[in-house]
């Protein structure tokens, strides 16, 4: 897009370009989990990993400001995530009972 740009590695590692700025910045350095799924917009970064989606603001000082995780969506529900799909700003979360559709922006 416009913005910049996000990469993501199996070891959790975000990074982000700025075609503002010019300049790139990682947002988080390790996770357990690699990446599943990056999305930008005008205002914040997402990066999706295995049971959780975190965001970014898009502009210096890059302050995390968004951590949802998708087992206590259901207090009842105790399953591990399964897969994760990603297409934009959706996010399906797939249990091996159930199914969850997130919008991250």
């Amino acid at each position: 897009n416009d913005f910049g740009c996000l990469a993501g590695s199996m070891l959790g590692k975000v990074m982000y370009y700025s075609f503002r700025d010019g300049e790139a910045q990682t947002l988080a350095a390790f996770s357990d989990e690699g990446v599943r799924g990056l999305y930008l917009d005008a205002e914040m970064s997402y990066a999706t990993l295995m049971d959780v989606c975190k965001g970014w603001h898009s502009e210096a000082p890059y302050q995390s400001s968004l951590s949802v995780n998708f087992r206590t969506w259901d207090r009842k529900n105790a399953q591990n995530v399964k897969h994760i799909l990603q297409r934009g700003p959706w996010v399906l979360v797939l249990f091996p009972m159930s199914t969850t559709v997130m919008h991250v922006a």
